[in-house]
């Protein structure tokens, strides 16, 4: 396959785990999680237990609020530099996009009009899907950056001040008991505040990407209302957002060839094309049914992150006229430590879920490093293992959407076209009766554009795929492909996952 034969190299291999830093943060919440219960049951205990053993309880108190208040600190340090890092990250984002694109206009004088290298998309992408956090990162920033730190301040002056109070010292004089829970008032409405505003950004932006994605899904599934359950290819080609003549003239193709009364080879050759691209549109569709399950538990995790926040702002205004029996504030605390440590270990699970499903669509993939296209297809069309790769579906576009206009005139045009049905003939397994043509090859062509056309890709990034192939970069184009077909999300997203 060409993606094996790329003068780029290709990392055709999966990527390493990386579960430390998750594994990290889960036993540090974990162990806030049990700091703060046992606390929680000392205020519990502290409302029903005789004044005299009051002091002892105090003692042990103020121990677990020194523990609470290390893993804050510990909290801010990683969220401060998370924030730094994405920040900086931005900025060079920023700085590449400037450079790809000033590259861009030095070398694309003779291009063709709206045509735009790959690189620059893939970099303008980044710089998107990075703006598209960048509310919810400044969000958690305020919240477990600035709001915590000075709520840290503020609990680390009241345990000294309870501390050297009992053995005989007093300081902190101004910081009464009640100017005290004023204070914790305060920073409980602010942080009730954000945590709603989060929750809110949270549920809207992932209701938007759901609605997306069961529209994308509409369209994939008006595609197979046909009786033999395959692939209507004129329809798929009509709901892309294309109104150009080079559609009307595939749909014309298309209908030719189906109108024929006779079995010929374009029938046949067609009918291969539609296997192929129904189990293309399959896994296009599994991948919007996973993304819309995924903004589902989004969604209800941001109206947990909303009902949170208005408890927390429940109780703040209750903090303002004395109200608040201390046991619930903690206890609700408790309870969202311990979301935070389920929402990382499930991220953790699911990183390593995908990390054994890549290294098995690698293993796939790699079986196909001395097949021509017509085993692939045909394995592709007929194995379950390899029907569901997305990879192998990366691979097969890569194929379909090679031999253009560049490469035709670079090469020649009947040169190209000869060694492409040579190359595609080529093949270990003879005993496929699948059939190919110069012209079946144009119609593959084709259809994978209709294909990306249909599922949201752009023109501008379907011609830069094309370009990039035609270059010999069949690696950038295969990483896009393999992207777009699977959705993977940012480093921004899997952080927000759970920032609770």
């Amino acid at each position: 396959m060409r993606i094996f034969k790329s003068a780029e190299i290709v990392n055709t291999g999966p990527a390493p785990l990386k579960v430390g830093r998750d594994i990290a943060l889960a036993s540090g919440y974990a162990g806030w999680t049990e700091v703060d219960g046992a606390n929680a049951v000392i205020d519990a205990s502290d409302t029903v237990t005789p004044n005299d053993t009051i002091g002892e309880a105090s003692d042990v108190s103020s121990i677990l609020d020194v523990g609470s208040g290390v893993f804050a600190l510990a909290e801010i340090g990683c969220t401060l530099t998370d924030f730094v890092r994405m920040e900086m990250k931005g900025a060079r984002i920023a700085d590449k996009l400037r450079e790809k694109h000033s590259r861009s206009m030095v070398e694309g004088d003779d291009a063709e009009p709206f045509e735009v290298p790959i690189e620059l998309q893939i970099v303008q992408q980044e710089r998107k899907e990075l703006q598209s956090t960048r509310l919810l990162v400044g969000l958690v920033f305020i919240r477990d950056g600035l709001v915590q730190l000075g709520e840290s301040i503020h609990s680390g002056l009241v345990v000294t001040k309870t501390w050297l109070a009992s053995h005989g010292t007093e300081i902190l004089k101004g910081l009464s008991e009640s100017f005290s829970d004023l204070l914790s008032a305060v920073f409980s409405c602010a942080t009730g505040v954000l945590n709603v505003a989060f929750g809110l950004v949270e549920f809207v932006k992932s209701h938007r990407e759901e609605k997306s994605s069961r529209a994308i899904t509409g369209r994939i599934l008006s595609c197979f209302e046909t009786e033999d359950k395959r692939i209507d290819l004129s329809v798929m080609a009509s709901v892309g957002n294309d109104e150009s003549n080079r559609l009307r003239k595939y749909i014309d193709d298309i209908s030719k060839i189906e109108l024929d009364g006779a079995q010929n080879a374009s029938k046949l050759e067609l009918s291969d094309i539609k296997d192929t691209y129904s189990n293309l549109a399959e896994i296009a569709r599994s991948t919007k049914t996973t993304e819309i399950e995924e903004c589902g538990r989004r969604k209800v995790f941001s109206v947990a992150h909303i009902v949170y926040g208005l408890v927390g702002i429940v109780i703040g205004i209750l903090g303002f006229i004395g109200l608040v029996i201390p046991v619930v504030p903690a206890a609700v605390g408790v309870v969202w430590l311990g979301v935070g440590v389920y929402k990382i270990v499930a991220g953790v699970l699911k990183k390593r879920s995908e990390a054994i499903q890549s290294a098995a669509e690698w293993r796939v993939l790699g079986q196909f490093k001395e097949s021509s296209l017509i085993d692939v297809e045909r394995d592709f069309n007929g194995i379950g293992a390899v029907r569901k790769s997305r990879k192998v579906a990366a691979a097969i576009l890569i194929e379909h959407l090679s031999g253009g206009k560049r490469e035709s005139q670079e090469r020649g045009k009947e040169v190209l076209a000869a060694e492409r049905v040579s190359n595609y003939l080529e093949r270990r397994n003879v005993g496929s009766t699948s059939s190919v043509s110069t012209e079946g090859l144009h119609m593959r062509r084709r259809t994978a554009v209709r294909f990306l056309l249909a599922l949201g890709m752009s023109r501008q990034e379907v011609r830069g795929i094309k370009e990039a192939i035609a270059e010999g970069r069949e690696g950038v184009a295969f990483a896009r492909l393999e992207r777009f077909m699977s959705r993977r999300h940012t480093n921004e997203r899997a952080w927000l996952s759970h920032k609770v």
